[in-house]
C-alpha cells in the first residue's frame, strides 16, 4: 500500500476522533496510538509519518504539527499538556518528545502520584538529531538545530538559529 493511501485512511481515523488534518498526509506505516484520539491532535498539510512512531497523547493533552513536517522514525510523542511542532521542522529516528515526568516526593510511591507537565513548543525549521530528548517546557526557537543525542531541559533558553549539543544542550554554533 502507498505511503499516500496509508496516510489517507489514518487521516480518516483521527477525522472520525474529531481531529483536523490537512491534505497530503503520507504514513510508512500507522502510528502507535495509546489513547483514542479525542479532538485534540491537529496535523498541517504535507506531513511525512514513518515507521514505528508512537503517539501517547492523554484526553487532557495536546499534539499540533504544522505544515510540511517530517518525522522519520522510532519516534514517541507523549503529552499530558500541549506539544506543539512547528512548520518545516525535521526529527530524526529515535528522538523523545515528553511534555509530563512523575512527581517523585518521599511521601508516595511514585507510581501513585500524579505527574508534573508543562507544554512544549518546537518553533519552524527545527532540527532535531537523533537520539536526543526533548523534555517538558522546552522551547525551541526558530531555527534551531539540536544535535544528535543531546537533552533539552525546560531551564534551557536557545536563541534562532542557534546549534546546539550535550547533556544538557548548550550552544556550540550559528546557522550560516
Amino acid at each position: 500500500m502507498s505511503f499516500k493511501i496509508k496516510g489517507f485512511f489514518y487521516k480518516l481515523y483521527l477525522v472520525s476522533c474529531g481531529c483536523k488534518v490537512g491534505k497530503g498526509l503520507k504514513c510508512k506505516r500507522f502510528p502507535i496510538m495509546r489513547t483514542v484520539p479525542n479532538r485534540n491532535i491537529i496535523i498541517g498539510d504535507n506531513v511525512n509519518f514513518g515507521y514505528r512512531l508512537t503517539f501517547d497523547i492523554k484526553h487532557s493533552g495536546r499534539l499540533v504539527i504544522g505544515n510540511s513536517v517530517n518525522l522519520t522514525q522510532d519516534i514517541l510523542i507523549s503529552s499530558v499538556d500541549k506539544v506543539e511542532i512547528g512548520h518545516d521542522t525535521l526529527i530524526a529516528e529515535y528522538v523523545s518528545i515528553r511534555d509530563g515526568d512523575h512527581k517523585f516526593g518521599i511521601e508516595k510511591k511514585i507510581n501513585h502520584q500524579d505527574l508534573s507537565k508543562s507544554s512544549i513548543k518546537i518553533e519552524s525549521d527545527v532540527w532535531i538529531g537523533a537520539g536526543s530528548r526533548i523534555l517538558k517546557g522546552s522551547e525551541l526557537k526558530k531555527g534551531c538545530i539540536i544535535a544528535a543525542n543531546s537533552i533539552v531541559l525546560e531551564k534551557t533558553k536557545t536563541q534562532e538559529f542557534n546549534i546546539y549539543a550535550g547533556c544538557p544542550i548548550q550552544q556550540i554554533g550559528k546557522r550560516s
